[in-house]
């Protein structure tokens, strides 16, 4: 018994060894410069955070059924300022579940009335817009999860 826990005891460094120069420095590297993944690993993809961007055929087919419900004064003075994102959330059946003004334009629409007018104008409009009538071949059910989240540009000179 007493052979084994000194055998025990000899396999236990005494100190914790200190680390070479060389070794130091290739650790370095390699924090530095992380391993490439294969070339079969997967890629981060699209998805529910990150919005859909539509081709242009699909934009203008969107615009046309969403400005025909948009009430905006096109005759104010700053009516050219007061473009703004929404980010529209879609169903399978095309139905609108959501949509808000895309977060880079909450400053404005917080102190701009005007602005803040206009933009829940645009929000009316999509969602007596909905279902939108997407392009069947651009929106299908097996690439749902890209498009679910879109982020429409309402601007008064596409619009009209």
């Amino acid at each position: 018994m007493q052979n084994l826990l000194r055998s025990v005891q000899n396999m236990k460094p005494s100190q914790p060894s200190q680390p070479s120069a060389a070794s130091n420095q290739r650790q370095q590297t390699a924090a530095a410069n992380p391993p490439s993944p294969p070339s079969g690993a997967a890629r981060a993809s699209e998805g529910p955070e990150r919005a859909f961007k539509p081709s242009g055929q699909a934009i203008d087919a969107i615009r046309g059924q969403v400005s025909k419900n948009w009430n905006f004064d096109s005759g104010r003075k700053d009516a050219n300022s007061m473009v703004v994102e929404i980010r529209i959330e879609v169903a399978r059946d095309h139905q609108v579940i959501k949509a808000e003004i895309d977060p880079q334009y909450l400053p404005r629409y917080r102190s701009d009335s005007a602005f803040r007018a206009s933009a829940d104008a645009a929000i009316r409009a999509i969602m007596r817009s909905s279902p939108l009538q997407l392009l069947p071949q651009e929106f299908t059910a097996d690439t749902y999860e890209k498009w679910r989240t879109i982020v429409f540009k309402f601007d008064p000179r596409d619009m009209f």
